[in-house]
Order: structure tokens, then C-alpha cells, then sequence
């Protein structure tokens, strides 16, 4: 009886939840992402030449994080392969501190890529 009268509270919270969320059900939503007020707009008889194809194009602005990301990237990837010659080197017996050496390797080539791709990122 206990159990019964569990299942039917939690079927009950299901069908709740499942219900106040089914927005997708609805008409208007049916045709294939438009809503009702872009549907009222007048529709340009040439689809080719759009008043808004200018603003698509990428600037400068719009890019500029990716200079310094990729800088920041490559630099990483060029320190830790410096860290890594520099600690299979034939001189190199202790290798207690390989991971500090990894770990200062990769952040300073990270950080030393991410200003120099601000910098590329400034002069172009």
C-alpha cells in the first residue's frame, strides 16, 4: 500500500514536470525554429543582397582573443617540449623535480605565447 501510494506521487511529480517543460508541443514552435514575430517581417525579394551581410564579416575586434589564445597555446606546447629535452638531458641524474620543471615550462610558454599574441594581435 506504502509503495503504491509512492509510485503514484512520483509518477504525479513526473507528469508535472514533464508537462510545464513540453513547450516544443506548441503550434508555433513547430516550424522549424521561426516565431511568430519573424514571421511578421516583410520578406526581401532578393535573398542574395542582405542589409545585414556587412556585419557578419569578421573585424578586428570580433577576432582579437584568438591571437592571444593561440599564442598562449603554441607557447605551452613549446615549453613543455623545452621541459622535456631539458630534463632527458645525459647530465641530469635527480629526477625528484621533473614535474616543477614541467609545470614552469609550460606556464611561463604559455604566458610569454599569450603576450606575444596580444602583441601580434596589436600590430596587425
Amino acid at each position: 500500500m506504502q509503495r503504491d501510494k509512492r509510485l503514484a506521487v512520483a509518477s504525479m511529480a513526473f507528469a508535472l514536470c514533464a508537462t510545464s517543460t513540453a513547450s516544443a508541443q506548441n503550434v508555433d514552435s513547430s516550424r522549424v525554429g521561426i516565431e511568430r514575430r519573424h514571421s511578421e517581417r516583410a520578406l526581401d525579394p532578393r535573398p542574395g543582397f542582405s542589409r545585414t551581410a556587412a556585419d557578419s564579416l569578421p573585424t578586428k575586434s570580433a577576432n582579437g582573443w584568438k591571437y592571444p589564445l593561440y599564442g598562449a597555446l603554441i607557447g605551452a606546447g613549446v615549453g613543455l617540449t623545452a621541459a622535456y629535452i631539458e630534463t632527458h638531458k645525459r647530465q641530469v641524474f635527480d629526477h625528484s623535480e621533473d614535474a616543477l620543471v614541467y609545470v614552469f615550462g609550460t606556464s611561463l610558454g604559455a604566458v610569454v605565447g599569450f603576450v606575444g599574441g596580444f602583441v601580434l594581435y596589436a600590430m596587425r
